[in-house]
């Protein structure tokens, strides 16, 4: 089973509201979150983002509570323009799944929302420094900015078409864009994240508000970070200096590695030494891994199986590619049973930090141990680097560890607080 960045923070949230976190070394930033409670939000299924096609369904039913009153009507959102670009030049779409009907919706300049259409979502303006928006109850949300262009984002036969920066016949391709993501419902509380696990296009900040003052901290990528990731990732030389999509000398985005491969801009063997040095060792040598929720298990390799073992239950993991690490998909998403997934997420994160052969012991979360062993994820290392606190939601189990942009907010009335950072 595959998890949204705010599902799988609200599933290890529920945890620790259950104490079943209370050993965790997990670095999730509960600061700005009221006391937990036993009616803490429980994991939902959905796609993940980072490895979801462009288009994709919407379910059968909702999988959110539906509002109690209409959508939108109890938060705001606050986006401040910090860019260089007029408002003129700015549109925002806020797209996701409406609780109420399950209909992949996007918010409409009346304030309602809307289910999609053969018709392109409309772009929203901005009308001052900080512009106010209601802010929908919507799952699988996102909010998009798009620069001196539209996105093209459509509906039909239930399912959502959204902008794939990383192709080259997407509508949206040569326009400069970017999102955040988020989940919000009555009751259930709101949680969102910025993301560079598809691309990295805008310099985006993020920060609940309380009866209208901040609350907690502020993530994402501030002032000068967007010229600093194109210069760092510029400087790398191949491969990842192909992973720039400019237009006419004006840089677009940086495309995330894993979705380079099927292109040819980035090599598809780029981690194998490094995955294969894992196998060869724990083909001698035990790992211990916490997965906190489902305890410790003992994992060998045998071949190209990774065997993780506790109590007569047994979790295999087959060696996976390159392509298969950086999407965190194939056999480390095969969703067999709960722990298995957990196991998997852990492998993941591991891998591509290249932080799985500093000890047996893990899953290793010291932040100096990561990106230290070629070939590194230099994509993910300068992400994190230029990142707010250093988090940044780099490949789709970043959170693992609580590396990853998310904040939280389970108390009532919050807003969403959304800078668009000066560069």
């Amino acid at each position: 089973m595959q998890y949204s960045s705010v599902t799988r923070l609200k599933f290890l949230l529920s945890l620790a509201s259950t104490g079943a976190l209370s050993a965790c070394p997990f670095k999730i930033d509960k600061s700005y979150l009221p006391p937990a409670s036993p009616s803490s939000p429980a994991a939902s299924s959905g796609a993940i983002f980072a490895v979801s096609p462009v288009t994709s369904a919407a379910p059968a039913a909702p999988n959110l509570a539906p509002p109690a009153g209409p959508v939108g009507a109890a938060n705001t959102l606050n986006i401040t323009n910090s860019t260089s670009y007029s408002n003129s030049a700015i549109k925002v779409y806020v797209v996701g799944i409406n609780p109420q009907n399950g209909a992949w919706s996007s918010l409409q300049a009346s304030g309602s929302v809307a289910a999609l259409s053969a018709s392109p979502a409309p772009g929203l303006p901005l009308n001052a420094q900080t512009t106010t928006f209601p802010l929908p109850y919507l799952g699988s949300a996102r909010i998009y900015f798009a620069v001196n262009g539209t996105l093209n984002i459509q509906g039909s036969g239930g399912a959502a078409t959204q902008p794939a920066g990383w192709v080259q016949s997407d509508p949206s391709y040569q326009t400069l864009f970017d999102w955040i993501e988020y989940d919000y419902a009555a009751g259930a509380g709101l949680y969102c994240n910025t993301t560079q696990v598809d691309m990295f296009g805008l310099p985006i900040t993020i920060q609940i508000g309380v009866n209208g003052a901040p609350s907690g901290s502020m993530l994402g990528m501030g002032p000068g970070a967007r010229s600093s990731i194109f210069s760092a990732i510029r400087a790398l030389g191949a491969p990842f200096s192909n992973l720039i999509v400019s237009n006419n000398g004006t840089d677009l985005r940086v495309i995330y590695p894993g979705f380079a491969i099927a292109s040819g801009l980035f090599p598809s063997t780029y981690l194998d030494s490094y995955i294969q040095s894992v196998w060869t060792y724990y083909q001698k040598n035990t790992m211990t891994l916490n997965t906190t929720a489902y305890s410790t298990w003992s994992g060998t390799v045998s071949g190209a199986a990774f065997t993780f073992t506790q109590n007569g239950q047994t979790v295999t993991i087959a060696q996976p590619s390159t392509s298969d690490t950086l999407q965190c998909a194939g056999p480390l998403a095969s969703g067999t049973s709960a722990a298995g997934s957990r196991i998997e997420a852990l492998i993941a994160a591991g891998l591509n930090r290249g932080s799985l052969l500093t000890g047996t012991s893990q899953p290793d979360i010291n932040p100096s141990d990561f990106y230290q062993t070629a070939p590194i994820h230099q994509y993910a290392k300068i992400m994190h680097q230029y990142g707010l606190q250093n988090r940044s939601y780099a490949f789709a189990y970043d959170d693992e560890g609580g590396f990853d942009a998310t904040i939280a907010y389970t108390g009532a009335g919050p807003s969403l607080n959304v800078v668009l950072s000066a560069f």
